[in-house]
């Protein structure tokens, strides 16, 4: 079973890339509508993302810093 969901609200997108301030300049660089992003399911929690750019395929992997 894949735990994998993919976030579809604006909403939620925007909340889940609040983070994105404080990332390099040429990571996922677009608005995050330009991106499929996907969260565990099973660990609300979790600060892990998975980022896929609907255009080129790119894909972008974040979790926080300790």
């Amino acid at each position: 079973m894949n735990p994998m969901r993919q976030l579809t609200q604006e909403k939620e997108l925007q909340d889940t890339t609040a983070w994105s301030e404080h990332r390099p300049a040429w990571f996922a660089s677009k608005p995050p509508t330009q991106y499929e992003v996907w969260v565990y399911s099973n660990a609300p929690d979790s600060r892990f993302r998975l980022l896929l750019d609907r255009e080129t395929g790119d894909l972008y992997l974040s979790d926080i810093r300790l």
